[in-house]
């Protein structure tokens, strides 16, 4: 394993992520659901041709063999099929689309077979060749996609890949530049072929590298940042003939670009040793790449950081689930204004009693998350109509309400769900898109009658007026469906997540509609498995993250699924282990996790972060490949309910308690309480969470039922280990306030506790956006 330095150096690869990664997978997996998830895997007749290939391959038919594969690539379209994957073994497997798979296959013979590669361009490099002239006479982007689609391992698709990245990076898309350069050569992710460190090829190099002494160490590194291994885990062009510093240097200017300078750092020095006096080229200028890069570096010190927003569109404040405000506001006094909302509790199902919830009471559900759009507040506070009601920001003056005679406490039983109702909605320009919900939505175990919930569509101009709803309804809608949430959008369209019930379990599928007009434009099946509801309905609150194009869909199922945006194409799809039934859950076992419902996908930096309502675990997947990158174990972290996002390389989530992890090896580093069963006769921790928090500039808001306590989102080693630093207590009770879920935005801090929105600025003094 090397030497002691080499192990504590590279903290991910060897030290701690390792040493994480083996506790948390050593651990037992239970699991009474893993062998029931159903994917749109590839059809065992169609599985047959595949599986012949390596049998006519060593019988010296490679005609015969290639005719197999092209087979498969043509009639398999829109399903995937299992890869490699280091961990699973534990339960996390990875799938990636059928075609990719084979394109894999190919790009690996180049080495072993390079017959098969050569057979295969005699058949296609003339076509795919005509493409790319045609394809960069117009800047047809999508006739280079095509390529990339079905000719990828063409003596002409690294070139597709290299002007596909210009185009994006010259229009501003730098993740997808990146992903289409980074795939030009096995050697820009990690391409170890050896078995000291193969279990990590084709993840982020920078990942593994963080902590590396370059310079200690280059003998042991270069190998697996100039390899061509990529162990069937990810598809890179098999033999490009572009310069490789040419495109490296890109790599680390995307990184810059992106305002990621510790990966453009590894980056760079990685060039540096390798291409130290390479030229082109780069950033407007021709010069040395090392030295303009360098200077690119610098003067990214003082650029501007990020576009200002003035809205909070959606649950988490962006489409990605990871909003970071830029301006912290210190509350002044009282609050400006506040607007009563309907008390909403619950009982639990079970036995009819008021049990203790994570992060929220019983008897006070926190299940308001407002919006902001052009200085308009907007809450809802019903799912079974249309009821949102609309202030304004800086002095909570009244503007509209859809439904005034609805205002109504209600409670949950279980005539109703075992899951409770959360208010989120999307804002897109000028109009406002909900679920609504009616009554049981998921009647697959139930004798209840069956829902037909709905999208709608609030037109702001008109004071609320209803622009349109979206009804899964016949003749395109067969069986029960329902929407899972609200959704997410884009300009032009809505994505949402819906469920399509039977007697045994719920089909978990992707649909696509119109913002215009609610036209559906694609749907796509991810998974189905039985649900965690048991025999109680559910009333599902699964919402979709969006960043650069791709679509992040936590089926809370036993599933992660990143798709396409553009047209319901599954990138890849990852499977984890499910937690047991309830009524099979060890009694070592913290259930906390159960409570999880509004946990969409955290897409940043590359990575996924997921926390999963069926699976106690926390853990994080490669955004490019699915390959899983951290997992915690079973013991840790089962009361978080919240990820709040990444400040100073550190993942943050609540629940009970406050955690700080390691953003990229996964790493429990802090936490403030926390660790609280929901079990009788289990004493909770203080202070206690209450509510949805959020980073701002450096700071980690945390509400509990009465103070936000202010953390900073660094924590500092002691004698003890590392420990948060509390920057202050706001104290709500003086106040005339509660804890609830945060929202930030225009100098104002938006509070929905269980029966009120607060607004709190720092002067204490309602004021115009304006003043």
């Amino acid at each position: 394993m090397g030497g002691i330095a080499w192990r504590r150096g590279m903290a991910f690869v060897v030290g701690y992520g390792v040493a994480w990664s083996a506790l948390s997978l050593s651990s037992p997996i239970h699991s009474v659901f893993a062998n029931e998830v159903a994917l749109p895997e590839l059809a065992n007749e169609t599985r047959v041709h595949l599986q012949r290939v390596e049998a006519l391959l060593s019988n010296g038919q490679t005609a015969e063999a290639l005719d197999n594969v092209r087979r498969v690539m043509t009639v398999a379209k829109n399903t995937i099929i299992e890869v490699e994957s280091p961990y699973a073994g534990a339960g996390f497997r990875c799938y990636l689309p059928v075609r990719v798979a084979c394109q894999m296959k190919l790009a690996q013979w180049h080495e072993t077979v390079p017959e098969m590669l050569r057979l295969y361009r005699q058949q296609v490099d003339g076509v795919a060749h005509r493409w790319l002239e045609e394809a960069l006479e117009k800047g047809d982007e999508e006739g280079l996609q095509r390529i990339v689609d079905q000719h990828f391992c063409s003596r002409v698709g690294d070139d597709a890949l290299f002007w596909l990245g210009e185009f994006a990076f010259q229009r501003g898309d730098y993740a997808t530049a990146r992903a289409a350069w980074e795939r030009i050569h096995p050697s820009f992710r990690w391409a170890s072929d050896g078995t000291r460190f193969d279990r990590y090829t084709g993840l982020p190099s920078w990942l593994l590298l963080r902590d590396v002494d370059l310079q200690e160490h280059w003998s042991q590194v270069s190998e697996a940042v100039t390899g061509r291994a990529t162990k069937g885990r990810w598809l890179a062009h098999p033999d490009t003939d572009l310069d490789i510093a040419t495109v490296r240097a890109r790599l680390v200017l995307t990184s810059i670009m992106q305002e990621q300078r510790q990966r453009a750092s590894i980056e760079l020095e990685i060039l540096r040793r390798l291409s130290p006096l390479a030229t082109g080229r780069l950033g407007g200028k021709r010069g040395n790449f090392v030295e303009r890069l360098e200077q690119l570096l610098d003067e990214s010190q003082t650029w501007p950081k990020g576009k200002l927003q003035i809205d909070w569109p959606t649950f988490g404040g962006a489409p990605n689930r990871a909003r970071h405000v830029t301006r912290t506001v210190d509350l002044g006094g009282r609050p400006i204004w506040r607007l009563p909302l309907p008390m909403q509790s619950w009982i639990d199902p079970v036995d009819g009693a008021s049990r203790l919830r994570i992060g929220e009471d019983s008897d006070r559900l926190l299940s308001f998350h407002p919006v902001v759009i052009n200085d308009l507040v907007l809450v809802g506070t019903d799912d079974q109509s249309v009821d949102v009601q609309a202030v304004n920001l800086h002095t909570g003056a009244f503007v509209f309400q859809t439904n005034p005679e609805l205002t109504r406490a209600t409670t949950y039983d279980d005539r109703l769900a075992q899951t409770v109702p959360r208010f989120t909605m999307t804002s897109s320009g000028n109009h406002l898109f909900a679920r609504v919900v009616g009554r049981d939505v998921d009647t697959s175990t139930s004798d209840a009658p069956a829902a037909r919930s709905r999208l709608v569509a609030i037109d702001l101009r008109a004071e609320g007026r209803l622009q349109f709803d979206i009804k899964l309804e016949l003749p395109v809608w067969q069986g029960e469906w329902s929407f899972e949430g609200s959704p997410v959008c884009d300009q032009a369209h809505l994505y949402v997540a819906v469920r399509r019930l039977d007697a045994v379990r719920s089909e978990s599928h992707l649909a696509c509609f119109d913002a215009r007009n609610g036209r559906l434009c694609w749907r796509q099946f991810v998974c189905a498995a039985q649900s965690l509801s048991g025999e109680h309905s559910e009333i599902p609150n699964n919402l979709l993250a969006l960043d650069e194009g791709v679509l992040y869909y936590n089926t809370n199922a036993g599933a992660v699924a990143a798709v396409s945006a553009h047209d319901g194409a599954i990138h890849w799809l990852a499977r984890y282990p499910r937690a047991p039934s309830d009524s099979s859950v060890p009694s070592d076992l913290d259930p906390s996790y159960r409570f999880r419902d509004l946990n969409p996908c955290l897409v940043q930096d590359g990575l996924v972060y997921v926390a999963p309502a069926d699976c106690s675990r926390l853990f994080a997947l490669d955004a490019a490949t699915g390959q899983l990158i951290w997992t915690t174990p079973e013991e840790i972290g089962g009361d978080i309910v919240h990820l709040l996002g990444l400040g100073d390389g550190r993942l943050v989530g609540s629940g009970e308690g406050l955690y700080w992890f390691d953003a990229y090896n996964g790493r429990l580093e802090a936490q403030v309480s926390g660790g609280f069963h929901p079990s009788e006769g289990h004493a909770r921790q203080e202070p206690r969470g209450y509510g949805r928090g959020l980073l701002a500039n450096k700071n980690v808001y945390w509400p509990t039922r009465d103070s936000i306590f202010v953390f900073d989102q660094r924590i500092i080693k002691t004698e003890t280990g590392w420990n948060p630093v509390l920057v202050r207590e706001i104290d709500l009770v003086s106040r005339r306030a509660a804890g609830g879920n945060l929202v930030m935005v225009g100098g104002i801090l938006l509070i929905a506790s269980g029966d009120h929105l607060y607004a709190f600025n720092e002067s204490g003094i309602p004021t115009h956006a304006a003043d």
